[in-house]
């Protein structure tokens, strides 16, 4: 995170500005700055709750939510701010879905845990030799530190990588063009990237309603057998 803040700030300008944008890399108000407090205290938050509650699949429940919030974090004109809308709508999407499938109940901590962890931990059945040593305790401990509670939200962040460069393009102009510095204003490559993300929202639609139902069929299929 260290390295692409500062390789952000270097890159907004490469002029007698430069510094002065530098300067601004771990300021309140700079998204590089939220979002790296933000991540690693939800990456602690989930990890508390994981130990006390022995159920590592903490992050699943925010998995649909994080990224549109690091998307807003970078809202700073009309781009960033469709780009935010555009992540908020998918990730309404993905929210909903989890919740209709029961990923979701309260407290917010409970529920059910992948049943891939359990095989992970228990190593039963066996993948491969290498996942042995998961199944000692303190290892798979490690492992939850280092890959389901912090690598995960790590790349949750990283998913909105597009908006850190789209404030860090806005950056550049308003920092380095002087007072006649103006921000593009949107164009057509973002009305096709638009235009793009809501046909990937309709298209999935259909098969996903497919999906549930006909998981909610063989659900209702087996209470009947029995």
């Amino acid at each position: 995170m260290v390295m692409w803040t500062t390789a952000t700030a270097d890159a907004i300008c490469n002029s007698s500005a430069a510094s002065s944008v530098a300067s601004l890399t771990w300021e309140p108000g700079n998204p590089f700055y939220r979002a790296f407090i933000f991540v690693n205290t939800i990456s602690c938050v989930v990890l508390a709750a994981s130990v006390c509650t022995h159920n590592v699949s903490q992050v699943d429940k925010l998995w649909s939510v994080l990224p549109s919030i690091y998307a807003w974090m970078c809202v700073v004109d009309s781009r960033t701010l469709l780009m935010a809308l555009l992540s908020t709508i998918w990730s309404v999407r993905l929210t909903y879905n989890f919740h209709r499938r029961g990923g979701y109940s309260w407290p917010p901590w409970r529920g059910e845990e992948d049943y891939r962890w359990e095989i992970l931990r228990t190593g039963k059945p066996r993948l491969n030799r290498a996942f042995d040593q998961l199944k000692k305790p303190a290892v798979f401990q490690l492992f939850n530190v280092l890959f389901i509670s912090f690598y995960q939200n790590y790349l949750l962040m990283y998913t909105a990588a597009p908006s850190f460069v789209a404030w860090s393009c806005y950056m550049k102009v308003r920092n380095c063009d002087g007072e006649s510095g103006e921000a593009p204003p949107l164009n057509w490559v973002d009305g096709l990237a638009s235009s793009c993300c809501f046909s990937l929202f309709t298209s999935k639609r259909e098969p996903t309603t497919n999906s549930w139902t006909f998981k909610r069929g063989s659900k209702n299929g087996k209470r009947t057998r029995m």
